[in-house]
This record gives C-alpha cells, structure tokens and sequence, in this order.
C-alpha cells in the first residue's frame, strides 16, 4: 500500500498509473471528452420535445414559474418558459 500512495503522488502529475499506460490513457480521456460534448444539447434546444404531460405541471405551479421569471439569466431559456406557459394556457 505504501508504494502504491508514493506513486500516486509522484510527480509529474496527470500522467496516469501506471505510467506506461499513461499516454493511452489520456487519449481515452481526450476521446471521452469530445463524445460527451457531441451528446450534450441545451435545455433550449430539447425543451420544446418534452412531453408536455410532464412540463404542465412544472409551468402550473405558480412558486416554481415565478422562481424562474424572477432569478433566470439565461434571457432565451426564460423567453422560451414564458412562450411554452403561454403555449400551453392560452
């Protein structure tokens, strides 16, 4: 055990244990990384697909709405609520 804390703190740092598998490794990670970004969409971009059996409840309750008028910063994601509410109650 103690050698195994010695080289996890060895420098130099973020090249992986064991250190002969250190360059596949961050490029795994490297890898990783950019699939994780290509999955990622906005809140925006998805918001108008959800099935609105589970966002009428959220827009319904007055607490949750108002939270999110009043302290939201993303000006696009609150226009966007607003519209959906508007959408789904008018």
């Amino acid at each position: 055990m103690a050698e195994t804390m010695k080289s996890l703190f060895k420098l130099p740092w973020g090249t992986g244990y064991p250190p002969s598998q250190a360059s596949r490794k961050m490029k795994n990670t490297t890898e990783v990384k950019e699939l994780n970004q290509l999955n990622k969409k906005s809140i925006i971009s998805i918001l108008p697909s959800v099935d609105p059996d589970l966002l009428i409840p959220i827009l319904k309750y007055k607490p949750v709405y108002d939270f999110i008028i009043q302290n939201g910063t993303n000006h696009e994601l609150v226009d966007l609520i607003k519209k959906l509410r508007y959408d789904y109650f008018n």
